[in-house]
């Protein structure tokens, strides 16, 4: 079975290429802004057995939308409780 966060990394990259070709080249940056405008964090479980993934819009400062995944590889959106994803 593939690893969870390798997979979403070429799910990542398949998006960019569809939904954003002027994107599809861009380059990574420094952490924690792994993209321009958004914020990339990574927490390694301690025993190794898991993580957690959180990508953040930081440009959305009402809704702060981000995208998470982890170890099971199912990839979430949320939204502040007050809006809709």
């Amino acid at each position: 079975m593939a690893d969870p966060l390798i997979e979403s990394a070429k799910y990542f990259d398949q998006f960019l290429a569809r939904y954003g070709p002027e994107k599809a080249y861009a380059h990574f940056s420094d952490a924690p802004e792994i993209l321009p405008g958004w914020n990339l964090r990574l927490n390694v479980h301690s025993d190794g057995q898991g993580y957690d993934v959180l990508l953040g819009d930081m440009t959305d400062d009402k809704c702060a939308y981000a995208a998470l995944t982890d170890e099971s590889g199912l990839i979430r959106q949320s939204k502040a409780i007050d809006c809709q994803i």
